[in-house]
C-alpha cells in the first residue's frame, strides 16, 4: 500500500500539470520554451511602437515625429490592423500569464504581463509603471535576461516620450547597454541602444550605435530604417576648397556641381563685387 502524499508534494504536481496543461493548450506553432511569449508574437507580430520588442519581428514604419526641424519615428506607432483578431490572442495570453503568475510557475509569465502591459499602455502612465515592474522580476530569474533587459529599456522609451523625461531616455540607454553587454549580437538591444541615444540627441554616439545595429542587420526593413538615422544624423561632408582666379574653367564647374550653395555665396558676396571694381 502507497503512502498517502503530503500536500507539499501534490500542490507541486498540480502547478507541475497546470504548467504543462498551459504550455500545451496555447499550440505546436510557438516556439519550444516559449509558450506564452510566442503566443503573444502570434497575437500582436507588428511592430506597434518605436523601440523594438523580443516579440515582434514584422516591420512597419511608424509616423513621424519634428525634432528640431528634423523628422523621427514617434514612439507611439498608432493603431495595428486587424484589431478584433489581435485582442483574442492577446486576450487569451493575458489569461494564460495572470494564471500562472498566480502559480509562480515561470518568468517568461512576467515578461509577457510586461510586454502586455506596455502595449496598452495608457497617456497617464499606470500601466508602463506595471510593465517596468514586471520585467523588473522577470530579469532577476530570466534565463533570457538580455531579452528582458532589451524590452524594459522599450518601455522607458516610451515612457520618456510620454512624459519628456530625459531621466527615463537615460534608463532606456542603461539597460539596453547592459542587454548588449550580455548579448553583444542581440538586435533588440541593439536597435533600442540606438534608438536611446538617438533621443537624447547624442549624434556621434547615435551614428555608431546605428553602424553597430547594421553590423548583425543589414538587410531587414528594420536596418532600412538604421540606414535612413545614420543618413540623417551623419554630419554633411566638408565642401571643397573655392576655386583661384587661376583655375580652369573645369575646376570652377566642378566646384559648382560639389557645392551649388557655396558656389551662390562665394559669387555674390566676393566675386560680383571684385568683377564691379575691375570694370570701374
Amino acid at each position: 500500500m502507497r503512502p498517502p502524499a503530503s500536500r507539499a508534494f501534490r500542490r507541486a504536481a498540480y502547478r507541475t500539470a497546470l504548467f504543462v496543461f498551459l504550455c500545451g493548450s496555447v499550440g505546436s506553432h510557438t516556439p519550444p520554451g516559449w509558450p506564452l511569449l510566442g503566443a503573444l508574437a502570434s497575437a500582436v507580430p507588428e511592430r506597434a511602437i518605436a523601440p523594438r520588442l523580443s516579440i515582434t519581428s514584422v516591420y512597419r514604419a511608424c509616423p513621424s515625429a519634428l525634432r528640431d526641424g528634423e523628422t523621427i519615428p514617434r514612439t507611439d506607432c498608432g493603431p495595428l490592423p486587424g484589431r478584433e483578431g489581435r485582442a483574442r490572442g492577446v486576450d487569451a495570453v493575458q489569461r494564460r500569464a495572470a494564471r500562472m503568475r498566480r502559480l509562480r510557475l515561470d518568468s517568461d509569465a512576467l515578461q509577457a504581463q510586461g510586454l502586455l502591459d506596455l502595449l496598452a499602455a495608457d497617456s497617464v502612465g499606470n500601466s508602463l509603471g506595471q510593465s517596468i515592474s514586471s520585467f523588473d522580476l522577470s530579469r532577476r530569474r530570466s534565463k533570457r535576461r538580455a531579452s528582458v533587459l532589451a524590452d524594459q529599456a522599450a518601455a522607458h522609451l516610451l515612457r520618456a516620450e510620454r512624459t519628456q523625461s530625459v531621466k527615463e531616455l537615460a534608463q532606456a540607454l542603461e539597460l539596453a547597454q547592459e542587454a548588449t553587454g550580455l548579448e553583444p549580437g542581440n538586435p533588440v538591444a541593439l536597435f533600442n541602444r540606438a534608438l536611446a541615444l538617438d533621443r537624447l540627441a547624442v549624434d556621434g554616439r547615435a551614428v555608431e550605435a546605428w553602424e553597430a545595429y547594421l553590423a548583425v542587420d543589414s538587410t531587414s526593413e528594420w536596418a532600412g530604417e538604421a540606414r535612413a538615422r545614420v543618413h540623417a544624423l551623419a554630419p554633411p561632408h566638408p565642401a571643397p576648397a573655392p576655386p583661384v582666379s587661376a583655375d580652369s574653367a573645369g575646376r570652377v564647374e566642378a566646384y559648382v556641381a560639389a557645392a551649388p550653395l557655396e558656389a551662390r555665396e562665394l559669387g555674390w558676396d566676393r566675386l560680383l563685387g571684385e568683377w564691379a571694381e575691375a570694370v570701374l
